[in-house]
């Protein structure tokens, strides 16, 4: 049986009222350094919406994967 674990998703747009950086969404500190991030591979998928980008990054899923009790 795996215990299943969820990852959130980064985004450019600005954070709002009541929403928390790490809760939410992982709020990117500039649309700029997110898609610097994007074009150096930091990303496993991301897209626009709305004028803003979103995406799932290698962190996210690796601090998922290494987060997942697995038992047998």
């Amino acid at each position: 049986m795996i215990i299943n674990e969820s990852f959130l998703i980064d985004t450019s747009r600005p954070k709002r009222e009541k929403e928390v950086d790490g809760r939410e969404y992982f709020f990117a500190t500039s649309r700029e350094q997110m898609e610097r991030d994007i074009q150096n591979y930091l990303f496993i998928e991301a897209g626009e919406y709305g004028g803003n980008l979103y995406g799932t990054s290698v962190k996210a899923v690796r601090d998922v994967a290494y987060s997942v009790c697995f038992i047998f």
